[in-house]
């Protein structure tokens, strides 16, 4: 069999640095601008329909406009996606990347000006960005901003592994388990940083953005984008 060639956006250490940032953003997002999620919108379906339950009317926006800010955000990255993938001076991922640093630089400046709600909102569509952009990791469906599809995959591997007899799953579900692990120690430092930091913790994924960046752009140069 061939050796697989997967798009460097698709490789392993960018899927982790992917989802450490997602981790991260979403810890940030509930400890700093009022227990709402930056990527879980399940999460935020279930806190604004248990408001929805009590009563609770001046909260339904609080977690409502989060989740059309997420829909707006993934409206946005298919369009980016539709105009740029053909063009060969930008890759469309290196531009979303882009967009997702200037988003947070902007929490990072705005944060103590403007209200949990419409920070919230902001954060909610840069983290739409990258969860439509970063689908795939070496050609398997995963996800940076949430755990429960890659604790799946580690589930499936290791069946596939174990009863299907295919040792090559149980390396698969390695690499889906440190995606997981990833997940939680963005988590992690969100908390360890923000008694410290507060609302400039966002700073920490901004530069786990920029690195990001900075590997797709030296592949490409190289010419190993692809």
């Amino acid at each position: 069999m061939p050796k697989r060639h997967d798009p460097v956006h698709e490789r392993l250490l960018i899927g982790f640095l992917l989802t450490l940032a997602g981790g991260a953003l979403d810890a940030y997002t509930y400890l700093n601008h009022g227990q709402v999620f930056a990527g879980l919108q399940t999460g935020n379906v279930i806190l604004l329909t248990l408001h929805l339950a009590n009563g609770n009317w001046p909260l339904v926006g609080h977690y409502l406009m989060p989740i059309i800010a997420f829909a707006i955000g993934i409206f946005a990255t298919v369009s980016i996606e539709h105009y740029f993938q053909k063009n060969r001076r930008f890759q469309w991922q290196h531009i979303v990347l882009l967009l997702e640093i200037i988003g947070l630089i902007a929490v990072a400046l705005l944060s103590n000006h403007w209200n949990d709600l419409w920070i919230t909102c902001l954060i909610s569509l840069v983290a739409a960005l990258q969860y439509q952009t970063f689908r795939r990791i070496k050609g398997r469906p995963f996800t940076t901003i949430m755990a429960t599809g890659n604790i799946r995959n580690i589930a499936v591997f290791l069946w596939l592994a174990l009863l299907k007899r295919e040792p090559e799953k149980l390396h698969q579900a390695g690499e889906s388990l440190l995606i997981v692990l990833a997940f939680m120690l963005g988590a992690l430092i969100s908390g360890l940083l923000t008694p410290l930091w507060h609302q400039l913790t966002v700073l920490f994924i901004v530069l786990d953005l920029i690195i990001i960046l900075g590997i797709l752009q030296w592949a490409t140069h190289r010419g190993l984008q692809q």
